[in-house]
Formats: structure tokens, sequence, C-alpha cells
């Protein structure tokens, strides 16, 4: 027995909006439109992702409750969406959590039932874009069965993409100078992206991305972002569907994709202070190839997996119980850690990645610090020299690399640096204080001793 052929869902696109005749919340209308046209334009790729509607209905800050609202409308509607890379999945079966992830897609029966109306007659093509506000695909026609969702801005697939290039290079260099959610300091000239910080950037590369390979870039960049945001449930989500396109995909670059996306992931358990779990992600990355052969030739891999190693083992040295370490022991430990972070500095000049060589410095500086009392040499004992000297260079490559503020961490650390050296300055002069104070004490009871003692 066939299912019985569901009736279509007549939508008017005109103010007030309707669905068969009932007033309908114009977001939810929209979004099932754009994804109704997605199907025409591309049957066999008919997906909506959350960069074709970022600026459209919704910004970022109200997009999940968009989503949300869009979806319950459509089941009262009778209309079953999916979610997810893979279409060949029934909606009514998806994981309800990972909705908001997008990319969005209608069944072909579902699609077929859209039938969109303006002022009562049938809409064409035309029409549903002057409604949905997109611009017609460039050279195409009703009958071009390649045409797809992304193919709606810019270049076509396969032709280089300066529009996605120029804005994810300027998220890439906003990320290099901190500036996450806004450009601190910037030119007359500057553009809305630049002036905008990474964040920004970023959604606009993703508006731009043509293909899965710069979609991907996209996602990593906006979860490094979140986890340096402090946001690691926001990174997390980034990463697992970052994982998921890339599984589902046959994505360009994706060796040093599922390295990276493993490394951003130990960064977020190293955040958490999880460090069995971060240095076993890490341990998981060199042991096995493809990440092994990256590890030893790609010199942006090498530093990152360096770099966050000896933070790593730093933190376990820190946070051990000191008496239950032999002092040899301790010592050793803080070399080790020491030759790494030189290993990632290494990197980071092979790389020429000036933010990478900042970064390590201040790390080193830092280290030699934090564990001065096993790093100590005999001219400067506490270490605090060394220190200052790696922070001094971190923060003249900062200035070198011509960003427009200095480094706040290295002045956050610089601060620790002198205040420990005044408190020790402190209690140095209380003891020395204590200590005159005894001797004072005593050349008074001696001399009292004397005048009180008979002559023989």
């Amino acid at each position: 027995m066939t299912p019985p052929t569901l009736p279509a869902l007549h939508v008017e696109l005109t103010t007030p909006q309707t669905v068969d005749g009932r007033r309908a919340p114009f977001q939810s209308l929209w979004l099932l439109v754009r994804l109704a046209y997605a199907h025409r334009l591309s049957p066999e790729q008919p997906l909506v992702r959350l960069a074709d509607l970022r600026g459209a209905v919704s910004d970022a800050s109200t997009q999940r409750m968009m989503i949300s609202r869009a979806f319950r409308d459509w089941q009262n509607w009778g209309v079953q969406a999916g979610w997810g890379e893979q279409r060949d999945r029934e909606p009514r079966f998806l994981n309800a959590d990972k909705r908001s992830q997008g990319p969005f897609w209608l069944t072909p029966e579902d699609a077929a039932r859209v039938v969109c109306l303006v002022e009562g007659r049938i809409a064409d093509d035309t029409d549903v874009r002057a409604f949905l506000g997109i611009a017609a695909p460039e050279s195409s026609t009703d009958n071009s069965a390649e045409a797809n969702a992304s193919a709606l801005s810019g270049p076509a697939p396969g032709t280089p993409n300066p529009a996605f290039w120029h804005a994810f290079l300027t998220a890439r260099h906003a990320m290099r100078e901190g500036r996450l959610l806004h450009a601190l300091s910037t030119g007359t000239i500057a553009s809305d992206t630049e002036r905008g910080g990474a964040l920004l950037a970023l959604r606009h590369a993703g508006d731009a991305a043509d293909n899965d390979f710069q979609r991907a870039l996209v996602t990593l960049g906006e979860a490094m972002a979140a986890r340096r945001l402090g946001d690691s449930t926001r990174a997390s989500a980034l990463l697992s569907q970052l994982r998921a396109h890339r599984r589902q995909r046959h994505v360009l670059g994706n060796d040093y994709l599922a390295a990276m996306e493993r490394i951003v992931t130990a960064w977020c358990a190293y955040d958490r202070r999880d460090l069995d779990l971060a240095a076993g992600l890490l341990a998981r990355l060199a042991d096995a190839e493809p990440g092994r052969s990256l590890l030893r030739y790609h010199p942006q891999i090498r530093f990152e997996w360096n770099n966050l190693s000896a933070l790593i083992e730093r933190a376990r040295l820190l946070y051990a119980d000191a008496d239950g370490i032999a002092l040899e022991a301790r010592a050793h430990a803080a070399q080790r850690i020491v030759a790494q972070f030189e290993t990632a500095l290494a990197a980071a000049l092979e790389s020429q990645a000036s933010d990478a060589v900042q970064q390590v410095a201040a790390n080193l500086g830092m280290t030699r610090w934090l564990l001065r009392d096993v790093l100590g040499n005999a001219v400067h004992a506490d270490g605090t020299v060394d220190a200052v000297r790696w922070l001094a260079m971190s923060e003249w490559q900062a200035l070198r690399n011509g960003g427009p503020l200095q480094s706040a961490w290295n002045a956050i650390a610089l601060m620790r640096i002198a205040g420990a050296a005044q408190r020790r300055a402190a209690a140095i002069g209380v003891e020395r204080h204590r200590a005159d104070a005894h001797s004072r004490r005593c050349a008074t009871a001696g001399r009292s001793n004397r005048r009180g003692t008979p002559s023989r």
C-alpha cells in the first residue's frame, strides 16, 4: 500500500505572509522558502547552512531561538525538515541537540509540497529571490542541475574567491593581534570587516565560502576564537561540527584540519584543567599517521603540539606536591619543559609566524620564573632576570609585528613578577628589622648585666 500523498502547502509571500491562508511568523516562513528554493536549485545538495542565514532574518545572538521557533511552526504545518550532513537519515530520528548547528534541508516530498504565491498567483524564481533578498546565481538557467545554494553569492566553485580569502586573512590577522570581538584601533579607511575584529571577519568569510574546505577553515577559526574567549561549550560544539563535516565529505586539507581539531580540543581540556585528557589527545596525535608526519614536517602543527605539551607538563609540575618529588627529578622535568618550549620556538621561527614567536617567548619567560627554584643559575639564582628578558623579547616581537597595542598578558606577567619581588623585598626588610631589633635588645641586656654585676 503506497503512502497517501501529502497536500500542497500554499505559502503567500506578500504581506501579511500566510501558510494555507493562516498568518505565519515571517522568520519561520522565510526559512521554509529558503530550504525549498535550495532544493529547487540543487536537488542533490539542497543544504542551507548557518552562514546562509546570518544577517538575513536574524543575528548570531537570536539565531538559535529563530531555528527552534521555525521547527515548531513547521511541525504545526506538517513539514518535516532535516539537519546535518547525512540527508539519507529520516528527520524524526535525528539528534535534536545538534539541530541548531545545521545545515538544514527538506526531503524531496516536503520540498515539492511548498507552493509559493504572490498575491494568489504562482511565484516564479524572480519573485522567490526578491522575497528572500538574494541575488540570482551567475550564469544560471532553469535546467542547470549543477547550480547549488552556495552559488548564490561569490564565484563559482573551483574558481578563485578573493572575497573569502580577504575576509579569512583579515580574521587571521585580527586573531594574531588579539582583536576577537572588535577592533580597538583602525584607520579611517578600514573596511567594516577590518573594524569588526576576528569574529565578524569570520562571519563574512563564512558568507563568501563556496566549498567545503573554506567552510571547514571558518569553522576551525570560530572554534579557536570561542576557546580564546573562554566559551569552551561553543568551541566544543564547533569542533564536533567540523569533525562531522570532515568525516562525511572529502575535504581538501583533511589531515591538517584533523590535527588542528585535536589540538584545539586538547586546548579546551587544558583550559578546564583536565590535564590527562589534554595530554592523551596530543599523545594520540603523535603516535599514529598522519599526525606523526605532520608533527615532523608541518611547522605550525609542531609549534602548537610542543607549546601546549610544555604548558601541560608545566602545570603538572606546579600542581604536584613538591615534597613528594626529589629536587633532582624536578630539575630534570623543568629542563625538559624548557627544551620543549625551545622546540616550539624553533618551529614558530620556521613557519615565520611572528605571533607564535611572541607566544612561546612569553611562555618561556613565565616558565623561567615559575620554576625558578629548580632552573636558577649561579649568577641569578631566582630566574627573574631571564624571565624578564624573555617577556621583553615577546613584547618587542609584538611591537615589531605591527600590533596596535602591547600584549596585555606580558604586562600581567611582569606585574606578577614585580609583585612577588616587592613582597620578597618587604619580607626581607621585615626579617632584617626583626634581626636588628633582636640585636639591639641583646646589646641592651648585655650592658645592663655589666652595670648590675659587682666587681671582684
